[in-house]
């Protein structure tokens, strides 16, 4: 009988948990300007006027100053950027840890977070997180719709904001390369307060167009996709003060070089 009981039990608590998965309440206004007001600790200082289109396609590489800090300010863009309820599900997805979707608690669920994270397992011998064959087809599949916004960091560890030589990704680089989808940086700047919680500040950066790979053999392709990436992660510290920029403290002079070797400007 205990068995049985059980057994009820445990198929009318996943009976719910499905219920409270499929609620996607973020993608209503009223619950969108509620999570907008619920996350007070942090401010976009504006959006950019590219993004104001609710049909304009970008994907927003940001720094990593940790993991519930960055989910915050993806999911505060997410509550505020204008969205088209004729579109198929959210505007904006984010790439994270798996572990986040499977950790949320009850509002973050609700509110959608499996329909928002694509995931990313751990993969012991690359010492990295990665996207298995059937996510990375998800995440092409939906850049190539109307309007869809995709945040993912530059790197994979939060050591110096996110901002180490010595650990570059170059995932938003392809993913825009694949998809003929811009680029906007996005920084995450941390403003430490006394006796609160810490607050922080989102600015974006200019629209990069998407790196050109066709007619390129695989050295140059390399080449490309990681001077891409230097140039990201350089837009990224531009946007914050200089204690905040790991490795990039020099953010202009290696921007002004990048620039040069891309016959920008």
């Amino acid at each position: 009988m205990v068995e049985v009981i059980s057994s009820s039990a445990r198929s009318l608590v996943r009976g719910l948990n499905n219920k409270v998965d499929q609620l996607n309440a973020l993608n209503h206004p009223n619950v969108r300007r509620l999570v907008d007001l619920s996350i007070r600790n942090v401010e976009i200082e504006g959006i950019p006027p590219y993004l104001r289109d609710p049909t304009a396609k970008a994907i927003l590489p940001s720094n990593y100053p940790g993991v519930k800090n960055a989910l915050s300010g993806a999911m505060k863009i997410a509550s505020i950027l204008p969205y088209d309820a004729t579109h198929k599900g959210n505007r904006v997805i984010a790439i994270a840890r798996k572990s986040l979707a499977d950790e949320a608690d009850i509002f973050l669920r609700a509110l959608g977070i499996r329909n928002f994270v694509y995931p990313a397992l751990y993969d012991d011998k690359a010492g990295k997180y990665s996207l298995g064959t059937a996510v990375y087809k998800n995440v092409i599949r939906s850049l190539n719709e109307p309007g869809r916004v995709l945040w993912m960091s530059v790197t994979g560890k939060t050591d110096k904001n996110g901002l180490g030589l010595g650990d570059i990704r170059s995932g938003a680089v392809v993913f825009s390369a694949s998809t003929n989808v811009p680029l906007i940086p996005l920084a995450f700047e941390m403003q430490n307060q006394v006796g609160k919680k810490g607050k922080i500040i989102a600015r974006f950066g200019p629209v990069i167009p998407p790196p050109n790979l066709q007619n390129l053999d695989d050295i140059d392709k390399t080449d490309l996709i990681e001077v891409y990436s230097l140039l990201l992660m350089s837009h990224i510290a531009h946007l914050l003060p200089n204690k905040q920029r790991g490795d990039f403290e020099n953010a202009e002079k290696i921007l002004l070089d990048i620039n040069r070797r891309l016959g920008i400007g």
